[in-house]
């Protein structure tokens, strides 16, 4: 299941005592300080996982509609990696 961050802050609002843009706000300020303590450092946050930049290299993709090839460029990709607890939790 995927959630977009205006589902999300939807949620946020209805489980708290928020409006929608305080629950937004709230939501891309929790993300906007994950992006840029995470440059340095990998993130963890205790019972609920850690965030953590890995780097992808550059690599060949391709256009599944018409075959064509083309260059990825390398980037770093922020990853999540949810805790033992977190998963129990949501099984």
């Amino acid at each position: 299941m995927t959630l977009t961050k205006k589902q999300i802050s939807k949620l946020i609002k209805n489980n708290t005592n928020m409006s929608y843009i305080e629950a937004n706000q709230f939501l891309n300020t929790f993300i906007a300080l994950i992006r840029g303590k995470s440059e340095k450092h990998s993130i963890k946050i205790h019972n609920f996982g850690s965030f953590v930049r890995r780097f992808t290299p550059e690599r060949i993709g391709r256009n599944p509609k018409t075959g064509k090839a083309y260059k990825i460029k390398s980037f770093n990709r922020l990853i999540f990696k949810a805790s033992i607890r977190l998963k129990n939790f949501l099984n």
